[in-house]
C-alpha cells in the first residue's frame, strides 16, 4: 500500500496525475510558437511574466557581473596571489599615467614572474606527489 504524504495533494491514479499536471505559459515566443515553459499563478513562466521584470533584470545584472572576466580571473587565482595581482594592476595604471618609473615597474614584473614560477613549481610537485600516492 502506498501512503500519500500530507505535502503532496496528488493522487496515485494516472487520471488524477494527468489533471494535476502544470499548465504551460500563455506567452508566444519570438519565433511565433507557444512558449513551452511551466506557467506560474499568473499564467506566464518566469521569463514572460510582466510582474517579474525587475526580478529578471536584477538576476541578469548579477549574472553579468559574476561572469565578467575579472570575477572569473579572481575565482581561478589562488587567494594569496590576489593582493599581488591587485598591486600589479595598480602599478600598470601608475606606469600608464607616468607616476611610476618604468625601471621600477620592470623590476616588479620580474619579481612577480619569479613568484609565479615558484608557485607553479610547488603545485607541480604537489600533484606529482599525489599521483605517486595513488599509484602505491
Amino acid at each position: 500500500m502506498v501512503a500519500e504524504s500530507k505535502s503532496s495533494p496528488r493522487s496515485a491514479s494516472p487520471e488524477a496525475a494527468e489533471n494535476d499536471s502544470h499548465s504551460l505559459c500563455s506567452a508566444v515566443s519570438k519565433n511565433g510558437e507557444a512558449c513551452g515553459g511551466r506557467a506560474n499563478e499568473s499564467g506566464f513562466c518566469f521569463a514572460h511574466d510582466p510582474s517579474l521584470n525587475s526580478i529578471r533584470e536584477t538576476a541578469r545584472v548579477r549574472g553579468g557581473e559574476n561572469s565578467s572576466r575579472a570575477v572569473r580571473l579572481e575565482k581561478l587565482m589562488p587567494r594569496r596571489l590576489r593582493p599581488l595581482f591587485d598591486r600589479l594592476e595598480q602599478a600598470m595604471q601608475e606606469l600608464h599615467e607616468g607616476k611610476l618609473d618604468p625601471r621600477r615597474a620592470t623590476a616588479m614584473a620580474s619579481l612577480a614572474g619569479a613568484m609565479v614560477k615558484v608557485l607553479e613549481a610547488g603545485e607541480l610537485e604537489e600533484l606529482t606527489r599525489k599521483l605517486h600516492e595513488l599509484q602505491d
